[in-house]
């Protein structure tokens, strides 16, 4: 009898210990993330050979260096170069788009005029259209010639741009005058001659700072003193620039 309940009692004891490895859970090692901060040789593991490394600066002193702050900034940096990198590009996308309207014409004819007034230089005119506003730098070359016809005379060349209705050098000038005057010249005050003078090689610039949006005619004119005037391989270009 008392064998048998020793059975039971051992039976029972047995059933009891399994039943509190089963409620109590089984308790381990927990397994430690990586940190890159402490694998000295870079070998992907912290091992041995780090704690071999660490041995041999411990004791060391120097000057604290965060480097979380540090990376941070560096980050900062890259963000501001990043973004500095964008405008750049921006920029040269917008020269890349960027269109210089111009126009040009030339004429390889004589020109001649004996017109003391005013008067339009035939073919040598042109138009230009402007998105927006813009700088006009007109340029005009030439060559040209002033012939005296009488010895009481003296004979110039001048020329002028209008813009639209606008003159240019500017309104009420006398233009440009190309050609010197031919004068009455006395040998030593002694006698009187005339002379013409030959071709010669001329240019010049009209800039009007602010022409407005649209659609702009600008045309070249002469005039001479006196005598005939002739222009020769005659080129007008008109270029706008921005503001």
């Amino acid at each position: 009898m008392i064998r048998k309940d020793l059975i039971i009692a051992v039976l029972v004891t047995f059933c009891f210990t399994a039943t509190l490895f089963l409620i109590v859970p089984t308790r381990s090692i927990p397994s430690q993330s990586y940190d890159p901060m402490f694998d000295w040789n870079g070998d992907g593991k912290i091992g041995p050979a780090d704690f071999a490394y660490l041995s041999t600066i411990f004791g060391a002193n120097g000057t604290y260096v965060n480097v979380t702050t540090s990376i941070l900034d560096l980050q900062t940096k890259i963000n501001s170069l990043n973004a500095s990198l964008i405008s750049l590009e921006s920029k040269v996308n917008s020269l890349n788009n960027l269109t210089v309207p111009y126009n040009s014409t030339h004429i390889d004819y004589d020109a001649t005029t004996e017109t003391i007034g005013w008067g339009d230089v035939d073919n040598l005119n042109l138009s230009i259209t402007l998105d927006k506003a813009s700088c006009l730098l007109i340029m005009f070359s030439t060559d040209a010639n002033a012939t005296k016809e009488a010895m009481s005379s003296n004979a110039a060349l001048y020329v002028r741009v209008l813009l639209d209705d606008l003159v240019y050098p500017f309104p009420g000038s006398v233009g440009i005058c190309l050609t010197p005057a031919v004068g009455n010249t006395g040998f030593f005050g002694l006698s009187d001659h005339c002379h013409s003078l030959g071709f010669g090689s001329y240019s010049y610039n009209f800039y009007q700072p602010l022409a407005t949006l649209g659609t702009h005619t600008i045309k070249m004119q002469f005039k001479v003193t006196a005598g005939t005037g002739g222009l020769y391989n005659s080129t007008l270009t008109v270029i706008a620039l921005p503001t």
